[in-house]
């Protein structure tokens, strides 16, 4: 269904290193929760159709973040980072 994404990146704090997901799902307190609740992440939109959800992936794609896989759905556009 979907892609895996992962990008690296480095925090303000001190340099640590943190990979950046974006993913796509129909139930994000399921997939937050599954993810070990990390504090950053965020709804960013919600989508009327398949093809604007994939275009936004796409973007998200571009921005340097991984896709994330394990939400089943589109309904909604969500993003996380997890340090390395």
């Amino acid at each position: 269904m979907g892609k895996k994404i992962i990008s690296w990146g480095k925090s303000a704090v001190k340099g640590l290193v943190y990979m950046r997901y974006a993913g796509l799902g129909d139930e994000v307190k399921r997939i937050k929760a599954e993810r070990g609740n990390p504090s950053d992440f965020r709804v960013i939109q919600q989508f009327t159709s398949e093809t604007a959800a994939r275009a936004w992936e796409k973007r998200m794609l571009n921005q340097g973040y991984q896709i994330e896989t394990g939400g089943k759905g589109w309904k909604y556009g969500y993003t996380y980072s997890i340090r390395k």
